[in-house]
């Protein structure tokens, strides 16, 4: 945030309530602009054999005079402009290298109904070795751990820095299959009627040179609730194996009834869901019918 000050002298201008006093008027985020000019996109930088770097960048969409280049020893800056004239292609050669970071802005002439004017677009970033370009994109929702019901409807968002503007597009994986696009520049996606079970999501931001950035993965569990849906399979010797899928880790009490609607029904044991959300209950020598439920907790 960037302010100015104005300091309001007796005598300078007519009575008013600032008379006298300091004004501090908040003119907010410096990079808004009245009419914003999309920059170039896909900065890169390689040695050449005379010694220096080269330069090179996917023009800015739309129409341009050109293009400026900046050089400074470090992403913090200052930055020093290498070009006198407005370079019309979308390549530069420095002969010095060295660890510079480099810095490029289109420039486009604005017409107005006050006048025309030189606008520059924000710059993209990035160094010979590419690590000042690097994009990097990180899960912002849900949050890690995070739990939902069968049928849920889970937001995915991410947040995304991309200096070099190479980002052609960002993904999101759950278990390193895809779930689909998230358009920008939110990165959002609506994950409907996710599977029961512990899943893996990340967020992929995929960029021109087809590299690919993934974010730190994050878990999100997905279950019923307690309420598993059982399956049973009839075993030699006349054992039933009880198996239902959830993903928490609780311990359920299997119970039995050889006639439900006339009960009682017996508290056989109890069962873990192991790392995968899955638990098994063995009941040796089951009755030929016998009905089973859990209860949680």
């Amino acid at each position: 945030m960037s302010a100015s000050v104005a300091v309001f002298q007796n005598g300078t201008y007519g009575n008013s309530l600032g008379m006298g006093m300091v004004h501090v008027a908040l003119l907010g985020d410096p990079t808004l602009r009245l009419h914003p000019v999309p920059p170039p996109a896909g900065l890169k930088v390689t040695t050449n054999a005379s010694g220096g770097v080269d330069l090179s960048w996917a023009p800015s969409p739309g129409f341009v005079l050109g293009y400026h280049v900046y050089r400074s020893s470090n992403v913090a800056g200052p930055f020093t402009r290498l070009t006198t004239r407005l370079v019309t292609g979308t390549t530069y050669s420095d002969p010095v290298m060295s660890t510079n970071v480099y810095l490029v802005r289109a420039v486009k002439l604005e017409e107005t109904p006050s006048g025309s004017y030189s606008n520059a677009s924000q710059g993209i970033f990035q160094s010979l070795d590419g690590s000042v370009g690097a994009p990097r994109i990180e899960m912002v929702q849900p949050a890690n751990n995070s739990v939902f019901g069968a049928n849920a409807l889970i937001r995915l968002a991410a947040s995304l820095f991309d200096p070099a503007n190479a980002v052609t597009n960002v993904l999101f994986l759950a278990n390193g299959l895809k779930l689909g696009d998230a358009p920008g520049p939110s990165h959002t996606l609506t994950w409907s009627n996710p599977p029961v079970g512990i899943h893996t999501v990340r967020a992929c931001a995929c960029s021109l040179d087809g590299a690919q950035t993934l974010s730190t993965p994050l878990t999100v569990r997905v279950d019923h609730a307690g309420s598993p849906r059982l399956a049973i399979l009839r075993l030699a010797g006349g054992s039933n194996l009880i198996s239902g899928p959830d993903v928490l880790g609780r311990t359920y009490r299997v119970l039995a009834s050889d006639n439900p609607a006339a009960g009682p029904w017996q508290t056989l044991g109890t069962a873990t869901g192991n790392a995968s959300g899955h638990f098994e209950f063995l009941d040796p020598g089951a009755a030929p019918q016998r009905f089973y439920r859990t209860v949680f907790p």
